[in-house]
Formats: C-alpha cells, structure tokens, sequence
C-alpha cells in the first residue's frame, strides 16, 4: 500500500459495498492515519458511524438476569450469521462511540478536520 490514504479509503467503500460495517470503519482509520490522508475519508466516516449509531439502536437489547443466581441461556435461537452481523454492528459502534464528545450529541468527532 501506498504512504497516501486514497487506496485505504477505496477498501472501506468496498467493504460498505460489502456491508462489512466493521471492516469499513478499520479502513477509514487506515486512510486517515497515513503521511497523506485522503480528506474525504473523515466525512465518510462520520456518515458510516451515523448508519452504524441507526442500526445498532435498531438491534434487540440483551437481557439481564432478574438475579445473580439466574443465568441467561447459552444457546440463541437466532442464526450465527445474524449474530455476528450484530457483534460487527455493536463492535463498530464502539469504535464510533470513542470518537464522540460526551458534551456533544450531534456527533462531533475527535477527529481533526486537517487529518
């Protein structure tokens, strides 16, 4: 790969394309944490983390145990593929969560608009 962030910022649209959430949020930080940044990737990343924030609001929320003595069951009725489509929703959510100023709740990003 190139020292520029352009080739980087291709392979989180590809995995967009993809719907690989997880994968594009690494690839835009890729393209951003280069000698050259690509000026773009900021913008889309902040829009992909908004899509990510939407479905991951969307996902069902796990539930708690009523006590310390009760236990959730192992075994899920829903698919792996699903699960893990959820586990790279909430993984890149977390991601975007870091990025976020607790005072702001516009999404306002860390990330400096130079980078």
């Amino acid at each position: 790969m190139s020292a520029g962030g352009n080739s980087y910022n291709q392979l989180a649209v590809l995995s967009t394309y993809n719907e690989d959430d997880l994968a594009a949020v690494y690839y835009y930080f890729r393209s951003l944490a280069v000698a050259k940044p690509f000026a773009i990737a900021r913008e889309n990343l902040v829009l992909l983390l908004e899509q990510i924030r939407v479905k991951y609001n969307k996902l069902p929320q796990r539930v708690q145990p009523k006590t310390q003595t009760q236990k959730l069951p192992m075994k899920s009725k829903r698919p792996v593929n699903v699960l893990m489509q959820e586990l790279s929703i909430r993984l890149a959510h977390v991601h975007g969560q870091l990025l976020i100023l607790p005072s702001d709740t516009r999404l306002t990003y860390v990330l400096p608009h130079g980078a």
